[in-house]
Order: C-alpha cells, then structure tokens, then sequence
C-alpha cells in the first residue's frame, strides 16, 4: 500500500505573505475585465458553501489566475479567510496548476491580492496544451453510451495506471505530476481524477484529512467525493493503486465507497457529504456482497 505523503502547512496549503515594504508602495486597485467564472464548468463543491462576500472573493482570486494577471482588489484584508478562500479556488479547479504563492496588500480603502506564478504564461500555455491533449485523448478512447459509473471506472483505473506514488515527485501538489510526468502524491491522484471527470459531467470534489489513527502532527492526505445522480461517493486513487513485488493493479475497494466507510478510514479537515442511499457503491453496484 502507498505510504502518504508527509506535507508541511507550507506545502499543502498554499501560503503568502505580507511585508511592511509593502505597505509603503503606491499602487491603485486593480479589476479584471473577463468574467472567466462566468463560463467555467468545473464543479463549485467549496464556491457553494461561502457567503455572498467570500464568493466574491473567490470569484475575483478565480478570474485573477485565469487572466494571469499581476493583482486584483478583494473585499477582505484578513489573511487567513483569503487563505482559505484561495485553497477552495485549487480545490475546485485542478487546472489551475501554476500558482506558487500569493500576497496581500493592504491599502487606504482596499486590499490586493498579488499572485505568484511557478511558469511563464506561455509555459502555462503549452502545458495546458499538454494537458488538454491527454484529456481529450482519454475521453476519446471511452464508449459514448457508457453509464456514468462504468465511465468513472474507466477515469479510476487509467489515473491508478498511469500514475506512480513517489514522495518528492516534481510538481507533486498538481495534475501536471500526475497526468504529464507519471510521479505524484495524494495530491496529483486527485486532481487528476477530478481534471478528468470535468468533460464527462461528473462531479468530483477534492476532500482533505488525515488517515484514522494518524496524530496531529501526522500525514495529511487527499481523495475525491463524487456526486453521482444526488448521492455521494468517495474514491482514493492513491490508496488503490496498488503495487506489490512488481506486480501494479486498482484495488477496487477504494473505488466508490459510501461516507460510513469513509469515516472509518480518515478524518476529513472540510466539508463533507454524507451517503444517502448507495446505489452505487463498487460492492453493491457490482453485486459483489
């Protein structure tokens, strides 16, 4: 079984900071034309739980990062719900692979938050390209009348296949490890299978926690919740992949268990939904009690 990878606060949560040099600098607020928010289809599993505030916030983060821009005006100067709002705006969009760390700036009447970005925009570009070309290659290769869970089945196994779980793996928090190198951690696991769900209208959520057992200063860990026809599932791709002697296969027990088997497993950190009914847990969906 895959060890879980050990991340720091630094590492896992995305983190900034703001100097007193900064505060000295002249610089005016700053807007972004382009609602990219508008037209994105990824699945608002952390958007849906904030305030009309926080939403805007995250909202502005959103289409700051889309636009690549160097800043934008948000409405809070409180470093730690920006924090927060800006890990739900990863959490939700696993194509956003390119941030490294932002700041906050505090002004007379407002606040900017200041992006930095691990790439250059046209490596961002040709990445992207990269990553869309993979996407679209997996979901070419699917039958179009497939039902949504065969067709999850399929998103399972090819992430456990094509990824490999090493510590220290580059880019390991993104779906760049995962979907263009081969090498992640929990992190690239569940990205992965959230970037690739996206196309196929299936909803996928990035859950955080620890495993059951674990102490405070512990391992954190990642997996994906799934709402498929109003009921939720959980999947862990990195605990599936399964590799023993040489020998690498899916461990369908990780695919598709209900939150009362989640909840044996892990401690989650956020939200989390709970299983209604069940249809489509892996054993009962299989007929395999």
């Amino acid at each position: 079984m895959k060890k879980i990878i050990t991340l720091s606060l630094a590492l896992f949560l995305l983190t900034g900071c703001l100097g007193n040099n900064e505060k000295r600098i002249r610089r005016s607020a700053s807007t972004i034309d382009t609602d990219y928010f508008s037209e994105d289809t990824c699945y608002h599993y952390y958007y849906e739980t904030l305030d009309k505030t926080e939403k805007e916030i995250y909202r502005n983060i959103y289409n700051c990062l889309l636009d690549y821009a160097p800043k934008v005006t948000i409405a809070s100067d409180d470093y730690a719900t920006v924090q927060e709002i800006n890990e739900y705006v990863l959490y939700d969009h696993p194509e956003i692979f390119y941030l490294d760390f932002f700041e906050l700036q505090n002004r007379v009447n407002y606040t900017n938050y200041i992006p930095t970005y691990s790439y250059t925009k046209e490596e961002r570009k040709e990445l992207t390209a990269q990553l869309e070309s993979v996407r679209n290659d997996f979901t070419n290769s699917l039958v179009p009348e497939a039902s949504s869970y065969d067709k999850l089945k399929s998103v399972y196994e090819y992430v456990v296949e094509k990824c490999q779980y090493v510590e220290g793996a580059k880019d390991n928090q993104n779906i760049t490890s995962s979907l263009l190198y081969g090498q992640t951690v929990c992190s690239g696991y569940v990205k992965a299978l959230q970037y690739l769900c996206t196309p196929l209208g299936i909803d996928s959520a990035y859950i955080v926690g620890q495993e059951i057992g674990a102490t405070e200063d512990d391992e954190y860990h990642a997996w994906n919740l799934i709402n498929l026809e109003n009921d939720y599932y959980y999947i862990d791709a990195t605990w599936g992949d399964y590799d023993t002697e040489g020998v690498a296969f899916a461990l369908d027990a990780y695919f598709m268990f209900d939150s009362n088997d989640m909840l044996k497993l892990y401690k989650p950190y956020d939200k989390y939904k709970t299983t209604t009914v069940g249809t489509y847990t892996y054993f009962n969906h299989e007929n395999l009690y």
